[in-house]
Order: structure tokens, then sequence, then C-alpha cells
């Protein structure tokens, strides 16, 4: 969404001002600090009543249960962004698409960030590079591509079809609640290999 401001809002049927093009960062950070409250405050209470009625027994794949909403929401306010600016909808409809993707961004990141600590806590640091490398390696795809695909499709048809692959993406989550635990567990040695293997730090 970012790539595309500076295409489409310096021109009519919006208009607007460098500052103002600026400006559209709020909509995004608004909605990433509803985000981080659902997956912290809310993710927290969430697994407290799961493991409740799982006889007090917490499992990693309980943080996932809620992640359903941002899941859903964040292609939500793709489709939302790219259609108000497609049709050249009021400034404000594509200011809450960014809302509610910010929103679904930076829930699923949380909730995924959380669920990689606490099933493979061990060798949490290799995750995170993995994961590192991914989104970048990703990030650097779209920017090259994103211009010329815009180009072919238009910006609607566009953000239509990356909203659908981000919902089919996002959706993967509910294999992981049915099965994680069973996964892990099949790559339980693996992992054990993997964890002595990790680098000991001096004690102080």
């Amino acid at each position: 969404m970012v790539s595309t401001q500076s295409l489409y809002f310096p021109y009519g049927p919006y208009n607007f001002s460098p500052s103002a093009i600026g400006l559209l960062s709020l909509p995004p950070f608004i909605g990433s600090m509803m985000g981080a409250v659902w997956c912290g405050p809310v993710s927290d209470w969430s697994i407290q009543v799961l493991a409740k009625r799982n006889k007090g027994v917490y499992e990693p794949e309980m943080r996932l249960y809620i992640m359903i909403v941002p899941a859903i929401l964040s292609p939500v306010g793709i489709w939302i962004y790219g259609i108000g600016v497609g049709q050249g909808l009021p400034w404000i409809v594509p200011c809450v698409g960014m809302a509610i993707n910010g929103f679904g961004l930076t829930g699923m990141g949380g909730l995924c960030t959380i669920f990689l600590l606490d099933s493979y806590k061990e060798i949490a640091a290799d995750g995170f590079v993995v994961v590192a490398f991914m989104r970048n390696g990703l990030a650097m795809v779209v920017v090259f591509a994103l211009t010329p695909w815009i180009e072919g499709m238009g910006i609607q048809n566009t953000f239509i079809l990356v909203g659908a692959s981000c919902l089919f993406i996002n959706l993967l989550m509910i294999p992981m609640i049915i099965f994680g635990k069973k996964w892990r567990l099949m790559c339980a040695a693996r992992y054990e290999n993997m964890a002595a293997l990790q680098f000991a730090p001096r004690s102080i």
C-alpha cells in the first residue's frame, strides 16, 4: 500500500500535498496499535481461558485461535484500499482499508512470533532468521513486481488478487490449529538435535 500512495494520491481525485501523503501513515499506525493490543493482552487472556478448558494445560496452538480475526481482516483491508483507490472513492475509504490491514498485519505478526517462541524456544533465534529472510525477500520481490503488475491489471484487480492470496495463506493457520501439536511431536527429535547445537552463553 505504501508503495502506491505516491503514485495515486498526488493526482485526481485526491490531489494530496506531500504533507497530506505523509499523514496517510496515521491509519495503519492506529490499526497497528489496535493489533498490538489484540496479539498482546487479548491473546494472553484467551490462552488462559483455553488452558482452563484444557485441564490447565497450555499448548502453543492456543495462540492461533484468535488469529482468525486479523487473518480475515487483513485481506479485507487490502480489498477496501484497492477498490477505493481504483474507483476513486473518497479518501476515507482507502484510509479505513489501511487501518484494517494494519490491524491484521500486526495482529498476525505478533501472534505468529509468540507461537514460534512458545513452540521452539530453544531455537527461536534460528527461526527468526528464517522469518526475516523470507519477509525481506518477499518485500524485495514486491517492490520490483508491483509497478508492472498494476500496469498490467490495474490497481483494483491487483489488490483483489493480492487480498485473495493473502486470505489463502492466512487460512493455513487452520491446519496448524488442528495438526500443529501432532507435527511438533513428529519433529521433536530433530528439534532436540538443533537445540543441542545452539550457542551456550557465558555466565556472568
